[in-house]
């Protein structure tokens, strides 16, 4: 979704929807019906948040002894080493930038390398959780530094998801949430965005009475279910004047609410099996969501570097298919050679920690003792 949402945004019709520019009749097939789903960008990074609370709640929710220094270092090799080889990657290739790109979309001149390259800039990518420029090599990495403040803050979040009713814990998140409405920061951003990891605690704590309930409707009541889940998770938009306070373009965080209920509704389906999970469990679906990290990491720069090289000398639709290809293939490589080793070495350095962690509070027995 995110990668189609970026290679659509390349086109000037689809940045600025209007009458004039021709293939509108596109942008409104796209924008205004079902298909809305497939490029839905920001509403698939609240799937993409809803699915790393989920994930990161099952060691905890199985009362695994989970320790907070080695989980910290499991999911800073796990983020943080295929994140860096990108970033230095995308660095290497800003030297591809040729100067502002006529004829294509405001949004890809925004985002093409136009950013001189500084060592504080380097500095600021290389910490990750600081507030720098983030669209200046690779533009989705903005939602990394959301992961990465929440995954290490996310052990609080379990310890609210186990002790207590999940109505508390969701109006703890909405109120926490809700802040970036009055006092916009990108730390408030963050707290933002927690709400939505903890939904997918939530949802992975209640997931076998969940899923229970959803099998034992009728097939019509599925049918409605997922229709809600689609239109909530693509189609959900709140009017500026719902906000009575504050800066009504802030309206968009609240719309997230919405987006968040579709995209929980669609997890729980996929997990429910039947044909939807049947689609997701097919071989070359699969194999995307293997290496999607990659593809997130990779694809606005194999889409920057293709346009480089080739507009002018190539249609844009062709070159949009081999930045399509070069993205799969380099993704792929991504995965096995770079995030299977960073995961492998993660928990190498995790166990590690936790042999130190066990050596240091062991008080040794006394002769008295």
């Amino acid at each position: 979704m995110v990668l189609l949402n970026h290679f659509l945004l390349v086109l000037p019709q689809f940045v600025i929807p209007v009458h004039s520019l021709e293939g509108y009749w596109l942008v409104k097939l796209i924008r205004y019906t079902p298909l809305r789903v497939i490029w839905a960008g920001h509403e698939a990074v609240m799937l993409f948040f809803i699915l790393s609370g989920f994930v990161l709640a099952l060691p905890f929710l199985a009362k695994q002894n989970t320790i907070y220094i080695p989980f910290a270092v499991k999911r800073v090799f796990r983020i943080y080493i295929p994140y860096l080889t990108a970033i230095f990657v995308a660095i290497a290739l800003s030297a591809t930038y040729p100067g502002e790109i006529s004829g294509l979309s405001s949004w890809l001149n925004e985002f093409n390398w136009n950013t001189a390259f500084s060592w504080s800039l380097l500095a600021d990518h290389l910490l990750l959780i600081t507030n720098f420029d983030t669209g200046a090599y690779d533009q989705v990495i903005w939602s990394l530094v959301h992961e990465m403040r929440i995954s290490l803050l996310f052990p609080l979040i379990m310890t609210a998801v186990i002790r207590f009713h999940w109505r508390w814990v969701t109006l703890l998140g909405l109120f926490v949430s809700a802040l970036v409405l009055v006092h916009w920061t990108w730390y408030s951003v963050t707290l933002h965005y927690t709400f939505m990891f903890a939904v997918g605690a939530l949802l992975a704590k209640h997931r076998e009475a969940l899923i229970r309930r959803y099998k034992e409707t009728s097939y019509i009541v599925k049918a409605g279910f997922m229709i809600a889940a689609i239109l909530l998770f693509g189609f959900f938009k709140l009017p500026s004047w719902v906000l009575p306070f504050g800066n009504p373009s802030l309206i968009k965080f609240a719309t997230d609410w919405g987006n968040t209920v579709g995209a929980a509704m669609l997890i729980l389906a996929a997990l429910s099996g039947g044909r939807f999970t049947s689609v997701l469990l097919f071989k070359p679906v699969h194999f995307i969501g293997k290496i999607s990290y990659s593809i997130y990491l990779y694809h606005v720069i194999l889409l920057l570097v293709s346009i480089n090289l080739l507009y002018g000398i190539l249609p844009i639709w062709l070159i949009l298919i081999i930045a399509f290809a070069g993205t799969i293939g380099v993704s792929a490589l991504s995965y096995y050679w770079i995030e299977l080793p960073s995961m492998a070495w993660g928990k190498a350095a995790a166990r590690r920690a936790q042999r130190l962690l066990a050596r240091g509070t062991a008080a040794p027995l006394t002769k008295d003792a």
